[in-house]
């Protein structure tokens, strides 16, 4: 008996195909939508509540208050030429239907006053014209050493993805030479046909998935030369298809870890300014 073959529409390796297009289209629109789940932000914020732990055991002084000071000679020599270091401060966390991406980044800021660099960060009217992925952004209030700022988000890569984010800062001064700020996500809503008539924001925590929560901290210290200036970021995206894992995890990872350094070279960039 002859055997029959598989067609398109009822072929694993087939439906894994199209579903590889549609992962690549270049609208968001059309790619496979996610719900943020309660587990999910549960884990989310069991891991945030382990990680500011390490991060308050810095700020205290019981570990390195920068990454650099844990590198050799030759990274720290190198941050003084300028270049930039992106590390990662923990691996990557899976949790349900979510994934948690973790990056650090470093640099020194030559001739740059500490003072200054806390002055841009809070100025959030100003984000729009400084870094290149913030097409709209504004002051939301202020309130002695806390800042509300929103942001929209562009982010290009094979897609195009609109994020609407609003965001809380809380500024701590813990020495004369040493400043610290802790940023979180208030919202995130994700853009639908940005740019037509009928944009509008998709239901928050039913989008692509792409960014759900960012929670960022900021460490500067003075140095008579100028200002080290470092940031380790916590990012929660959609889960990864097991299937698709090798697929989609280079795209995912790349808006946190590009943003961190778009981050310190248009913070740099405006200090020369």
């Amino acid at each position: 008996m002859r055997k029959q073959c598989r067609t398109w529409p009822d072929s694993p390796v087939w439906g894994l195909v199209a579903y590889c297009i549609l992962l690549t289209a270049t609208t968001a629109n059309a790619q496979p939508k996610a719900t943020l789940h309660q587990k999910t932000l549960d884990a989310f914020e069991e891991y945030v509540e382990a990680f500011d732990r390490g991060i308050d055991a810095a700020l205290k002084g019981e570990k390195p208050f920068l990454w650099i000071q844990t590198q050799g000679s030759d990274v720290r020599d190198r941050s003084r030429q300028g270049d930039i270091h992106i590390f990662k401060s923990d691996k990557n966390a899976k949790i349900p239907k979510g994934l948690i991406h973790v990056w650090g980044v470093s640099v020194f800021l030559t001739a740059a006053k500490a003072d200054d660099v806390v002055e841009l960060l809070f100025d959030y009217d100003r984000h729009k014209d400084v870094y290149p992925s913030v097409i709209d952004s504004k002051l939301l209030g202020k309130d002695g050493n806390t800042v509300r700022g929103f942001l929209r988000f562009r982010y290009k890569k094979a897609i195009t993805a609109v994020l609407n984010t609003e965001h809380q800062a809380e500024l701590t001064k813990l020495s004369d030479e040493r400043t610290f700020i802790r940023v979180r996500s208030t919202r995130i809503a994700q853009v639908a046909d940005y740019g037509k008539p009928e944009e509008n924001e998709m239901p928050i925590g039913k989008d692509n998935g792409f960014m759900w929560r960012l929670n960022t901290y900021w460490f500067l210290e003075q140095q008579p030369e100028g200002v080290y200036l470092e940031c380790q970021s916590l990012t929660l995206t959609r889960g990864l298809p097991f299937l698709l894992d090798w697929i989609i995890k280079p795209f995912v990872n790349s808006i946190p870890r590009d943003s961190l350094k778009e981050l310190v070279e248009g913070t740099r960039n405006a200090l020369k300014n």
